[in-house]
């Protein structure tokens, strides 16, 4: 290639460069501008000033801006985009992933929209003037004086609401099939190429017009040569140039319309992330993602400069030398006249395009599960006696949590400990699980407990209670601990207990261990950590170490809480670790926790034949020490696991007509309308109350309603009367109650309420619903006390329980409320819950229940009834099921399969990690050790 060429490509590159940095400051300064910042964007009601400020250090946003953007700018020409403040993952494979999902938009719209737009030109300007030319023109005039999202709608509008062919709400996951993806995604494609193909039509019809319009053109009609030859030979491949920025053009432009796009059909693009992004002031993520859509579309455009500068027959290459008939002889036959490396340039950026667009399919790699490194000494370096004492300083840092464990050699504890543990709020240390560095600081909650032992059993007396921490903004759950002795302590036995802390009113839970030494009359100073929780919005790590008093005396209670342990271990399962069950099955049982989703998982494990194969519980400090004591925030589980179970215990209790019973005629509810006066309770805990104000239409998609203001209101509410307050905001749907699903947590709300005072009426003022609810059901099975969150009454009574979320089981809690659903409702020959009842709502019957839209990898869309999401299992031999699933945000689930197994996955995964919401790897796996056929 010779000078005159490589002058003006390399000019032109240079001025892509300059122009992707001036996008960069762009973004940078826009971002700067908007109000407040990502610790304010992200604080909830009870996040106090000193978090705020803890994670403004942390981030450093009180450097100045310059700083942070040469920071930023610095680590990005190195490939380091940092990891994100809001998803909390790095943010190069995140970004690789969602760009993966909107290359297959952007590959099917420019399939369809480049030939489908040179076509319609081409037969356009063939003919001027024509009515078939001003049909075109106006009819494409008319969609691009239209904004993008108003196209999109039109497009939904159409084909989903009132056709209903299409779905409107696109999951989109790649184990889907190629068939199964483009039907899920045949809207926004179809928007895509609505915007898209007008300005190709429109440029391409302007430049061959006038090509057409030229001298030689004119000469070779008057000489007689036909109008198609004239059009193919003559006119076409002189326009080769204006057509190649017609379509860089256009297929830059869609870069920036696979955002409006993305957003309309919530299509998990890199569009949508970016918006979600910038509205939670994700200032890396943000950059992140403008930077590549300033990539993309500025390679477009300089291709489209490159293509004309080749192009252009001044810079050509003699005709002689033409390579690409070099390289391909076979191709001599073609029309001289034709600029064939203009083609060649145009069909090489074109074809590879659509080949990263099809194949380029990133897996995001997983995060580590241990951040912290295992022992790897024989001799305990850790949490030794005289760190525990105070008299050495400890690890800056959570350790492994081995170091909570029993240390070999060990031997039964040398003393008994009974007494009140008083431990003061303290300041402890606080590191987003993301951030290597950066530490602030976090106000501990103190709490008073009164502890026995029994055997090597650590037994608080408010086991599994929610008690008030100190302040009162934190609550905290403490569980069985253990005690032992380790020979180089010398007199001193040790103790170490697990914990799970929650903000007051809130659904969100950490879990944490203790540890300190004692000796019968003085304790140690007590070691704390925090390495795990169900909160995906602040995942963070919390240690420190802090003096506690210690009151030794008799206890009472202490018998009580003894007898209740040994009932407890008689009635547990057995538990048994996953290579046993992967060494007694030869089907791969690996994928059971989904593709890329492991590191969000707490627990997982699967019930078999009397038998639960634990998974293990997961921290980054390694796993957990008191496995089965964890306590787990299964956030919307609690639906089905509280609410559900309740319903089906009243109707065993009541009669089943409690189904049938009407809200109004137990709460009041202060609408505007009387839309409330013939809901039931059975449509609450179906979802079908006919009440609400959002997509007031009948469609068979999943419609998402729990992100909008009034569901905010009464999450945020903390008194049942503030709840129904909020609830009375929503209006009339067109519908009645009982005929199309709307998934809601307020409905689970108004029941709680609704069947609270229920309960009330038939036993007395003094009767509450989860009380009697844990003494006739949970109690029988060995579950002595389940935490549940309560509303937080002004005048201090006791409040009620929520049920929408809030309910905090251990793994064997979970699968024994499962494993009664499976046996219909019957323990040990008792039928704690109606038995018909029970039988139906965790039927396999496909027809069963109120289509809720989602559509599952497996294929076909999902049902909801009496409080469980009923996902279809289909396989091609003809075995289609249901699966009666409990399912919770973060991707909690708890399956009761058809074959008499029970699968179960607590995890924190964030809405936009595609895995979150796949639970067809427990089915899957489920189905392959025994058929649910």
């Amino acid at each position: 290639m010779s000078w005159s060429l490589l002058r003006p490509i390399a000019r032109r590159l240079l001025h892509s460069i300059f122009t992707l940095w001036l996008a960069t400051v762009l973004f940078f300064v826009v971002i700067e501008f908007m109000p407040g910042d990502f610790a304010i964007a992200t604080a909830t009601q009870s996040t106090s000033q000193a978090m705020i400020e803890a994670t403004r250090h942390e981030l450093g946003l009180y450097d100045s801006a310059p700083a942070r953007y040469f920071r930023w700018l610095g680590n990005a020409l190195t490939g380091d985009l940092g990891t994100s403040w809001w998803v909390r993952q790095p943010i190069a494979p995140l970004v690789a992933d969602r760009l993966s999902h909107s290359a297959w938009l952007f590959f099917w719209a420019v399939l369809v929209t480049v030939p489908l737009g040179l076509l319609l030109a081409f037969i356009s300007a063939s003919k001027p003037h024509s009515p078939l030319d001003r049909a075109l023109s106006v009819s494409t005039l008319s969609i691009m004086s239209v904004p993008e999202f108003i196209v999109a709608y039109a497009v939904m509008f159409i084909l989903a609401v009132q056709l209903d062919l299409f779905p409107s709400h696109t999951h989109f996951a790649l184990e889907m099939s190629w068939w199964e993806r483009l039907y899920a995604t045949t809207l926004p494609i179809l928007s895509l190429i609505a915007v898209t193909v007008t300005p190709i039509f429109r440029l391409t019809r302007a430049a061959m017009l006038s090509t057409l319009e030229t001298e030689y053109i004119q000469l070779a009609e008057i000489k007689g040569v036909d109008r198609r030859t004239i059009l193919l030979r003559h006119a076409f491949p002189n326009a080769i140039a204006p057509v190649a920025n017609a379509v860089a053009l256009s297929m830059g432009n869609l870069i920036f319309g696979l955002v409006i796009i993305e957003i309309v059909y919530s299509y998990p693009g890199i569009g949508k992330l970016m918006v979600t992004a910038a509205g939670f002031q994700d200032v890396p993520l943000v950059q992140a993602c403008a930077l590549v859509c300033a990539i993309i579309y500025l390679a477009l455009i300089a291709a489209a400069d490159v293509i004309t500068i080749v192009s252009n027959p001044r810079l050509r290459y003699p005709a002689t030398d033409n390579r690409l008939t070099l390289a391909f002889p076979g191709l001599r036959w073609l029309p001289r006249s034709w600029n064939w490396k203009a083609l060649g340039v145009a069909a090489g950026t074109t074809a590879a395009a659509a080949g990263l667009a099809v194949w380029f399919w990133p897996v995001l790699p997983q995060r580590p599960e241990v951040t912290v490194s295992p022992p790897s000494t024989g001799a305990r370096d850790r949490l030794t006696l005289p760190v525990l004492l105070g008299r050495e300083p400890g690890a800056d840092g959570i350790v492994h949590h081995a170091y909570f464990e029993r240390w070999e050699p060990f031997e039964p504890a040398r003393h008994s400990f009974e007494g009140e543990l008083d431990v003061p709020e303290f300041t402890a240390s606080y590191r987003r699980a993301w951030a290597s560095s950066g530490n602030a600081r976090f106000q501990f909650p103190g709490f008073k407990v009164r502890l026995v032992t029994h055997g090597d059993a650590l037994l608080p007396i408010e086991r599994d209670m929610l008690l008030p921490g100190q302040p009162d903004t934190w609550r905290i759950i403490l569980s069985a601990g253990r005690i032992w002795h380790e020979p180089r302590d010398g007199q001193w036995s040790r103790a170490a207990f697990p914990f799970t802390i929650i903000r007051t009113a809130g659904y969100a839970p950490h879990y944490g261990v203790a540890a300190f030494a004692f000796d019968g009359q003085r304790i140690s100073q007590v070691r704390f950590q925090i390495a795990q929780e169900t909160a995906n919005w602040a995942q963070a790590d919390v240690w420190g170490q802090t003096p506690a008093r210690f009151e030794p005396g008799e206890v009472p209670g202490a018998q009580a809480a003894r007898s209740a342990w040994d009932r407890r271990m008689a009635s547990r399962l057995d538990v048994r670790p996953w290579s046993e069950l992967a060494a007694k099955y030869w089907s791969s049982l690996e994928g059971f926790d989904g593709e890329g989703n492991r590191h969000n998982i707490s627990a997982s494990g699967l019930y078999v034949d009397d038998t639960v194969y634990l998974r293990g519980c997961r921290t980054r400090a390694g796993p957990h020490p008191f496995c089965r004591e964890m306590r787990h925030g299964v956030f919307s589980v609690t639906k089905s696991m509280g609410a559900g179970v309740a319903m089906l215990w009243l109707a065993q209790k009541y009669g089943p007509d409690v189904f049938n019973k009407r809200v109004v005629d137990f709460i009041r509810i202060p609408a505007g309308h009387n839309g409330w006066e013939q809901v039931t309770f059975g449509h609450l805990l179906d979802m079908v109350t006919g009440i609400g104000n959002v997509t007031p239409q009948r469609v068979s998609t999943y419609v998402d309603v729990e992100n909008t203001a009034i569901n905010s209101m009464a999450w945020r509410a903390r008194s049942m009367q503030d709840k129904l307050e909020a609830v009375a905001r929503y209006a009339s749907y067109p519908w009645g109650p009982g005929e199309v699903f709307r998934y809601r947590s307020p409905d689970t709300m108004v029941l709680a309420a609704a069947m609270q005072a229920f309960v009330k009426a038939q036993e007395g003022p003094e009767a509450d619903l989860w009380d009697m609810l844990t003494e006739e059901v949970f109690a029988p099975m060995g579950i002595d006390r389940l935490p549940v969150n309560r509303t937080l009454e002004p005048d201090g009574r006791r409040g009620t329980v929520v049920l929408a979320s809030g309910l905090f089981p251990t793994i064997e809690e979970a699968f024994k409320i499962a494993r009664l659903l499976q046996d219909h409702g019957a323990y040990k020959g008792r039928q704690l819950l109606h038995r018909e009842l029970t039988k139906l709502a965790v039927s396999n019957d496909m027809d069963r229940g109120y289509v809720n839209g989602w559509t599952t990898s497996e294929g076909g869309v999902g049902r909801y009834h009496m409080s469980f999401w009923l996902h279809p299992h289909i396989r091609w031999f003809g075995c289609d099921t249901r699966v009666p699933t409990m399912s919770g945000y973060g991707g909690n689930y708890i399956s009761i399969m058809p074959n008499r197994t029970i699968g179960l996955r607590f995890a924190d995964g964030h809405d936009d990690d595609r895995y979150t919401w796949d639970s067809s790897g427990i089915r899957n796996v489920s189905s392959r050790i025994r058929s649910f056929c």
